[in-house]
């Protein structure tokens, strides 16, 4: 007789009043548990962030790929009464497992709340998946949040080397799986060539691409001004920016000198879920230059589109590279360092696809579910 597989409960953001990575990863993440049959209940959230604190929040996700049922959406941070409907509604179910992302201080009073609540009313197992242990922009007071909600994990998973290591050292008898992160192949679309995506959208290679939300702790100024030391040596390389500006776009505008701006296209929107294989088809390497950061969810969808990463050796990359040689991996914040992996990644790119090719198999959403399933 087969084994009954555990119950489970899911929290995290869903499109289409949410949008990015995490909503990515969660719905991802709920598609993997259903397709191995695990009888899964979700709980998403009512209301939106506040602009205040996330730039382009306000607008909702421009479309999904993914479709779930009505009534999902409990959890309002604003009105502590769901935050007490949401414990009774996962008391009910009387789940084994409760998997909870956390990502963001901003999360940490309803969570608290909720989580108390499940420790308290049930025998539920609790797994937070800690995409960041702190925040990317960091504060005493929300090193402080994370530690009060990972403090009320059974098991923490995490996807980055370092954040374990931190983590033990912080919270010693706390168990703490690491995984590697999976990639996103819902966008993939074979019918597309890099021909048509590049006519498509009036570019041309050698085309490098940044995805993504512009932040300050992604690095796209050192990126700028390493592409500027090569196109002053005649370099003909192109790139292409996509993705919301969460600061002032004109200061990396004036980054670039007129003569060049040709050479620079930008997208300063949200792509919608099925704009994004354009873009990565298009290009012929990824680049990911932060300069802090716990993880790169554009990276995995540019594996998943066997693109090569011109990567810094911050966040998961370094723990990508052990895999394998899937691009070129360097200094952060090293301009002149920058400027050497954009030549290297873009002659050995076919070197570089076959690598990708050879370790897909080991980044899958299975692997990460059996993580956080096992005793």
């Amino acid at each position: 007789m087969d084994k009954v597989k555990p119950s489970i409960v899911l929290i995290g953001p869903t499109a289409p009043r949410f949008k990015g990575g995490i909503v990515h990863y969660t719905q991802s993440l709920y598609l993997e548990l259903k397709k191995e049959h695990y009888r899964v209940a979700m709980v998403g959230f009512k209301r939106g962030y506040p602009a205040r604190f996330f730039p382009g929040a306000k607008t909702p996700s421009p479309d999904s790929l993914f479709h779930f049922g009505n009534g999902i959406e409990q959890l309002d941070w604003l009105n502590p009464v769901t935050w007490w409907q949401t414990v009774r509604f996962i008391v009910k179910k009387k789940p084994e497992i409760v998997i909870c992302q956390w990502w963001t201080w901003f999360w940490t009073l309803p969570f608290w709340f909720v989580l108390l609540g499940i420790k308290l009313l049930s025998r539920s197992k609790i797994v937070i998946i800690a995409h960041n242990h702190f925040d990317h922009e960091q504060a005493l007071y929300k090193r402080w949040c994370s530690h009060l909600i990972l403090a009320q994990a059974d098991i923490i998973v995490v996807h980055n080397k370092e954040i374990q290591r931190d983590l033990h050292q912080l919270m010693p008898d706390k168990k703490i799986r690491l995984t590697f992160h999976p990639l996103y192949h819902f966008f993939k679309q074979d019918r597309i060539t890099q021909a048509q995506a590049q006519s498509h959208l009036k570019l041309h290679s050698p085309l490098l691409l940044f995805f993504g939300h512009v932040r300050p702790y992604k690095g796209l100024n050192v990126l700028l001004q390493a592409l500027s030391q090569l196109w002053r040596k005649g370099q003909k390389i192109n790139l292409l920016i996509a993705g919301e500006f969460w600061e002032d776009k004109q200061k990396y505008w004036q980054m670039i000198k007129p003569k060049f701006r040709a050479r620079v296209k930008i997208i300063d929107r949200y792509l919608a879920d099925s704009e994004v294989a354009w873009y990565f088809v298009a290009c012929d390497a990824v680049v990911i230059p932060y300069l802090a950061g716990s993880g790169s969810g554009p990276a995995k969808i540019a594996l998943t589109f066997d693109k090569p990463l011109l990567a810094t050796d911050v966040a998961d990359n370094p723990d990508l590279f052990a895999l394998g040689k899937v691009g070129v991996l360097v200094k952060s914040g090293q301009v002149n360092a920058l400027a050497t992996g954009i030549k290297q990644v873009l002659q050995n790119k076919g070197q570089f696809t076959s690598e990708i090719k050879r370790i897909k198999p080991k980044l899958t959403w299975q692997q990460l579910a059996k993580t956080i399933i096992e005793k």
